[in-house]
């Protein structure tokens, strides 16, 4: 009567689940190999210091951000670092450069600041687009 039991709880759970030895693991995260997938952006050295360029109202941008199309009078980059990054260079490069960071604030994911210099003022947004990269958003007031 056992072995009839055990033959029918067998049959109605069908297939028993893999071991883990059973398991092949595909790694998700090995090196990608720019040179086999032509891309022609030069590798960076996370952490090492970001390049500028200028951008709305003469306010400094990574030089390797893409503009994002938005309504308004926003221009929003996408910028391929981290939001953390990007935002403590952007400090030191305002500082270098004569801004003032009015007001500054981490709100819904990202910093919110106040920036002005001489006569000019800005509002900027550094918010994540993702592990590795931002949103530059700059409001020329």
């Amino acid at each position: 009567m056992r072995a009839v039991l055990l033959t029918c709880a067998l049959a109605a759970c069908g297939k028993p689940p893999p071991r883990p030895t059973d398991i092949t693991t595909v790694p998700t995260n090995a090196p990608v190999d720019e040179s086999a997938a032509g891309s022609a952006a030069p590798s960076r050295v996370p952490g090492a210091p970001l390049t500028w360029k200028t951008g709305p109202g003469e306010f400094p941008i990574p030089s390797d951000a893409k503009d994002a199309e938005m309504p308004g009078s926003a221009v929003t980059f996408q910028v391929p670092h981290g939001r953390d990054e990007v935002h403590a260079q952007l400090l030191e490069k305002l500082k270098q450069d004569g801004f003032v960071v009015d007001q500054q604030q981490m709100l819904m994911g990202g910093y919110r600041m106040d920036i002005h210099r001489d006569t000019q003022k800005y509002f900027v947004s550094v918010t994540e687009n993702g592990d590795t990269e931002s949103l530059f958003t700059i409001t020329v007031k």
